[in-house]
């Protein structure tokens, strides 16, 4: 796999089965490689991610249309949860 920067375009959004479960988010990147646009949905669930975020992404070599977010960007998502569930704590 090789890293790239891509910008969130979309997030599709999978409707939990139940109500007590969470929706289920696949950002959507745009990103170039080789002098080439690709637009590509992860295969792992995220949070939804901020549209027009960038973010590091990798690709298949073989096959540019194959991409993952490495596990980094979860770690910032749930340092940014948590520092949001903190501050509605404080607030209330």
């Amino acid at each position: 796999m090789i890293a790239v920067d891509g910008a969130v375009i979309s997030n599709r959004c999978e409707k939990a089965s139940d109500s007590e479960s969470p929706d289920i988010y696949f950002p959507v990147f745009r990103y170039k490689v080789d002098g080439k646009d690709y637009e590509a949905e992860t295969k792992t669930t995220y949070a939804k991610l901020t549209v027009g975020e960038t973010a590091e992404i990798c690709y298949n070599k073989e096959n540019p249309e194959d991409i993952c977010v490495p596990n980094k960007i979860i770690w910032y998502i749930l340092a940014m949860w948590t520092k949001l569930m903190l501050i509605v704590l404080v607030i209330n």
